[in-house]
C-alpha cells in the first residue's frame, strides 16, 4: 500500500509540473478564443462507445466487452452505445481565459481528458488485478484518499486504515476490485464530482460495467474446482457485491447476496472459522458500521432468540462483576468508587483487589475513549438524524467490546491494566479527539490479532446487530448503563439490564422472539 500511495503522490507531481506544456498542444487544437476574452470548447466527450478490442474505461465512457452479462445490465445493444447524440455536435460552453486557471485545474482538465494508459504510474510492477486506464486509475485514487473520509469520516491517521485494508483484499480478488471501481465510480455521482453530463453519463456506464464484470467473475469463482478452497475470497467477493446494492437502494438483491454468504458461512462453521485475519476484522467492522441497516450477512431473524437469551446472560455478567466491585469496596451509596481515596492497610484482601480492578480498567473522564463514548444523545423527543443513530450504534460497539475485555481479564488486574493501557496510548497515538465515533471502534477491533480478541469482537458484534432493532431510547438507555459500568461508577439507583420480547415489539420486519 505504500507503494501504491507513493506512486499516486508522484502521479500527481508530475500531472501538476508538466500539464502546462501538454496542454499547450492540445488548447491550440481544441480551443476557439471569442472576441470577449473567453474561449469556446468544442463538445468533445462522447457517448459511451463499444472498443471491443480495449479492456478500459474512460471518462468518454468506453465500455470493455464484459460479454453478455454487461450488456444485459446496460439493457442496450452495442450498436445503440456506439450511437452519438446529434444534438451535441456543435455545442459549445463558455469557460474562463488560460490566465485565470490554476496549475490544479489544469492538472484535472489535462487528467480528464486523457484517454492513455499509464498504469506503469500507479502500478509499476503490475500486481492490480486489471490494467488500468487514466479514468480508472481516477477512481482508484478517490477511493483511497477521499472516498473513507466523506462516506465513513475515518481519519486518515489510522493505522492500519479499513478501507485501505479492504483495498488489499481487493489487491487479491479480482471481483472485490471491482466492486471497489463500482462504489467508487457511484459515490463520485452522488457527491457530484463531475463536470460534465457527459462525464456523469461515463461515471454511470463504469458503476454498471464494473459490477456486471465483479458478477460474471463471482459466478465463475463459484462454479470452478477451487470454490471450496478460495470461500474467504468467495465470501469477500458477494459481501461486496451485497453492500454495494444496499447503497443503491437495491434490497432485494443485497438480501440475495447476503442470504449467499449465511449459507457459505454455515457450510464453514461460522464467521470465527474465516481463514484469513484481514478479512475476518474487515467483515466485522463493515457489520457493525452501518448503524442504520437491519441486514446483516452473518445473521438473521432465525438467530434472533439465542442471541437474546447470550446478550442477557452477558449483561447479568456484567451486573454481577458490578456489584461484587462495589460490595466489596463497601461503597454501595457511593456514585464513584473509581477515585476513592482508602487507606489500603485499613481494608481486606478482597477489597484491594476490588480496587485494584476499578482502577485497573475505569475510564478516566480526561480520556479520548471516554469523550467520544460520552458524547450527548438527543432526549426529550428532539428529531434523531440518521448520524445520531450511527453514533450511538458506534458507541455501543466500543463500550460492549470494553465491557467484554473487562470481563475476560477480570482475574488478573495487572494484566488487564496492561492491557487496557495499550488501548488508550493506542488511541491517544492516533489523535482522534473530535473525530467519529468509528475510528474508535476500528482500533478497538484491530489493536489485538488474538484468537480470544477475534471470538470477543464477533460477540460484540452479534450483539449490536440485536440493539439496532431495538428503539432509539432504549439503545441510549442501554449506552448510559455500559457507559457507568466502564467509568467505574457506583451502582447506587440503578439496577440489572435484561432485554425482554416487549423490547422488540416495534422491530421492523422482526418477528417477536420465542422463548
Amino acid at each position: 500500500m505504500k507503494l501504491v500511495a507513493n506512486c499516486l503522490t508522484s502521479m500527481f507531481k508530475f500531472g501538476e509540473g508538466n500539464v502546462k506544456e501538454v496542454m499547450t498542444e492540445s488548447k491550440r487544437k481544441a480551443q476557439i478564443t471569442s472576441k470577449h476574452g473567453l474561449r469556446r470548447l468544442p463538445a468533445k466527450r462522447e457517448h459511451a462507445r463499444l472498443d471491443t478490442n480495449s479492456n478500459v474505461c474512460t471518462p468518454e465512457g468506453t465500455l470493455d466487452q464484459c460479454g453478455a452479462t454487461t450488456n444485459v445490465l446496460l439493457g442496450s445493444s452495442s450498436a445503440d452505445i456506439v450511437q452519438k447524440d446529434d444534438d451535441d455536435k456543435g455545442s459549445t460552453e463558455l469557460v474562463k481565459s488560460d490566465d485565470d486557471n490554476s496549475p490544479e485545474q489544469d492538472a484535472l482538465e489535462f487528467v480528464r481528458y486523457s484517454v492513455e494508459q499509464f498504469s506503469d504510474k500507479l502500478d509499476p510492477f503490475a500486481q492490480l488485478p486489471v490494467s488500468l486506464d487514466r479514468f480508472q486509475e481516477h477512481l482508484v485514487s478517490f477511493y483511497l484518499l477521499y472516498y473513507p473520509k466523506v462516506t465513513y469520516g475515518l481519519s486518515a491517521r489510522l493505522k492500519p486504515h479499513p478501507v485501505a485494508t479492504n483495498f488489499s483484499i481487493a489487491v487479491n480478488n479480482p471481483p472485490n476490485f471491482q466492486v471497489a471501481l463500482a462504489r467508487s465510480a457511484l459515490y463520485r455521482i452522488s457527491l457530484q464530482k463531475y463536470t460534465t453530463e457527459s462525464e456523469k453519463r461515463g461515471l454511470e456506464i463504469a458503476v454498471i460495467r464494473h459490477k456486471g464484470e465483479a458478477i460474471r467473475m463471482v459466478k465463475h469463482m463459484s462454479a470452478g474446482a477451487d470454490a471450496a478452497r478460495n470461500k474467504d475470497n468467495l465470501i469477500a467477493a458477494i459481501i461486496s457485491l451485497g453492500t454495494l446494492d444496499n447503497r443503491t437502494g437495491a434490497d432485494d438483491t443485497a438480501s440475495m447476496h447476503f442470504m449467499a454468504v449465511r449459507r457459505l458461512l454455515r457450510s464453514i462453521g461460522g464467521p470465527l472459522h474465516i481463514t484469513s485475519a484481514l478479512l475476518s476484522r474487515v467483515m466485522v467492522h463493515f457489520e457493525c458500521i452501518y448503524g442504520t441497516v437491519n441486514a446483516s450477512y452473518v445473521w438473521d431473524r432465525n438467530d434472533l432468540s439465542r442471541l437474546l437469551l447470550d446478550i442477557n446472560r452477558f449483561l447479568a455478567d456484567v451486573w454481577d462483576l458490578w456489584t461484587m466491585l462495589a460490595q466489596r469496596h463497601n461503597i454501595m451509596d457511593s456514585t464513584d468508587f473509581s477515585t476513592s481515596s482508602t487507606d489500603e492497610r485499613s481494608i481486606s484482601p478482597l477489597s484491594s483487589i476490588a480496587i485494584s480492578l476499578v482502577h485497573a480498567f475505569a475510564l478516566q473522564p480526561t480520556s479520548s475513549l471516554h469523550e467520544a463514548l460520552s458524547r450527548p444523545l438527543k432526549r426529550n423527543n428532539q428529531e434523531i438524524t440518521r448520524q445520531d443513530k450511527m453514533q450511538l450504534t458506534f458507541q455501543l460497539t466500543c463500550l460492549l467490546t470494553y465491557c467484554h475485555t473487562i470481563l475476560d481479564q477480570a482475574s488478573d488486574p495487572k494484566h488487564l491494566k496492561k492491557y487496557i493501557t495499550n488501548i488508550h496510548s493506542v488511541i491517544d497515538d492516533t489523535q482522534l479527539t473530535s473525530q467519529p465515533c468509528n475510528n474508535h471502534m476500528w482500533l478497538l477491533q484491530v489493536h489485538d490479532q488474538s484468537s480470544t480478541h477475534n471470538k470477543r469482537i464477533w460477540r460484540t458484534a452479534s450483539f449490536v446487530w440485536l440493539l439496532k432493532h431495538l428503539p432509539y431510547d432504549v439503545q441510549g438507555g442501554m449506552r448510559d448503563w455500559l457507559l457507568a459500568f466502564c467509568a467505574g461508577e457506583g451502582v447506587a439507583g440503578r439496577s440489572a439490564k435484561k432485554l425482554d420480547t416487549f423490547h422488540f415489539s416495534y422491530a421492523m420486519s422482526m418477528p417477536t422472539p420465542t422463548r
